[in-house]
């Protein structure tokens, strides 16, 4: 290896233009083709992928349940005067402000296809559709003490308390939509199904909540057919993200999106206050702060190694010869992986970044020994051996991790190992 490493040296000084069209030739292909890498910001890449645990990772991967955004819709406190509106002006308003913004938003993210659907009203067949299926089933979903308390449901001062909430029911604004409900469950009992369904303790007289009630459940209430908070201060919507709620790199198209929409929307409705939360909007500001803190720590950990290495040997030539072989090397093994797989963790490029110290202390090395020797060719007889076994050793621990059943590792490990490769070439 010495007597080929000596071969080279000597051949590309008698031919210096040669060594620069290959050298620069070659970084403008890896540069190429690392430019074409898709960067993937997934954290479930950190499970292992087994066959035990697959239908887990699928599960994981596919629950929808999970990667739900809640926007929350609220009147903001100017000076006291959403006291003066009515409760009923205030649902009418917060459903206005959520049609809009939901409305908004979907024409805001047509392009990307970031989201699935957004659900801020219910449709009134679905609401028939569901209070039926609840009816066809309420054995499953009435609690076990109902039927011990059935004789005093059946009592005549409940019955005509049920039968007033029926009327006042039919009589609000939206008694059209609940005729059909009514009819078929005239004695609310699907009040104490849904109660039992989320969980709820459930009301020995249904009537006393049935006017009230009976589009509310599980703290949640239907207003004019809008979701809203019990209390009915707050108007919801749901909205369902078309990818994984791991996947930051496309939840953060989207969250960039809800802000500025939120930004805009609230200039424009400065008495309406937005807000929203869930597993993407987490995983987005997850990714941000590990982005951020990791370039921070890695540009103070090479500031601080560029310093001691300028004030050690004090010479502005120095620091280049150190640096590029190993900018070389971080090109080179970005190239490589994606001619292998295409895509790559930008969680495991950084934490890639720790090799970077491993790979410049091979570069100073050489350059020290240089620094004592200012014979090339004795330095490369000195220096290529025990260079090429430490980055081998160093190489074949990191490829260990392929073999690994987590494809965070697996990334880590191929992309470290060519950054070592490329540095040494």
């Amino acid at each position: 290896m010495t007597h080929l490493t000596l071969a080279a040296y000597r051949f590309f000084k008698r031919h210096c233009a040669a060594f620069y069209i290959i050298l620069l030739g070659s970084f403008a292909l890896w540069g190429l083709l690392a430019s074409k890498m898709y960067y993937e910001e997934d954290i479930s890449k950190l499970l292992p992928t087994s066959t035990a645990n697959q239908g887990a990772r699928y599960a994981f991967e596919k629950l929808k349940v999970k990667d739900k955004i809640f926007l929350e819709f609220r009147l903001n406190e100017l000076g006291g005067e959403e006291s003066e509106l009515s409760d009923e002006d205030v649902v009418d308003k917060l459903t206005e402000a959520s049609d809009e913004f939901c409305s908004l938003l979907s024409e805001r993210c047509n392009g990307s296809n970031d989201i699935e659907n957004i659900l801020n009203k219910i449709e009134s067949s679905t609401l028939s559709e569901a209070a039926e299926f609840v009816l066809n089933n309420a054995p499953c979903f009435l609690p076990a003490d109902f039927y011990s308390k059935v004789d005093n449901i059946l009592s005549a001062k409940v019955l005509d308390s049920i039968m007033n909430a029926n009327v006042e029911l039919l009589s609000s604004d939206a008694g059209g939509i609940w005729y059909d409900i009514v009819c078929k469950d005239p004695l609310a009992f699907r009040n104490i199904a849904i109660a039992g369904l989320m969980g709820e303790q459930g009301s020995e007289n249904s009537a006393d909540d049935s006017a009230d009630s009976a589009d509310t459940a599980g703290g949640l209430a239907i207003k004019n057919m809008h979701f809203f908070s019990a209390d009915g201060s707050m108007a919801l919507a749901f909205i369902t993200p078309a990818f994984n709620s791991m996947d930051s790199k496309a939840g953060t198209r989207l969250v960039d999106n809800l802000l500025a929409q939120i930004e805009e929307f609230s200039a424009s409705h400065p008495d309406i206050e937005v807000l929203f939360y869930g597993s993407p909007v987490q995983s987005v500001f997850n990714a941000k702060r590990i982005k951020k803190d990791l370039a921070l720590t890695v540009s103070l950990a090479l500031i601080v190694i560029l310093l001691i290495i300028g004030w050690s040997f004090r010479t502005k030539s120095t620091l280049f010869y150190l640096l590029a072989p190993l900018v070389y090397g971080v090109v080179f093994a970005i190239a490589m992986v994606y001619i292998i797989q295409g895509r790559i963790s930008f969680i495991a490029l950084g934490i890639g970044c720790i090799v970077v110290g491993v790979a410049l202390s091979y570069c100073i090395h050489v350059i020290t020994h240089h620094k004592y020797i200012s014979d090339v060719e004795q330095v490369l007889k000195d220096q290529t051996k025990p260079v090429l076994l430490g980055s081998l050793t160093t190489i074949g621990s990191l490829l260990g991790l392929i073999f690994t059943r987590s494809s965070l590792l697996r990334d880590f490990g191929m992309m470290a190992s060519f950054v070592m490769l490329g540095t040494t070439l």
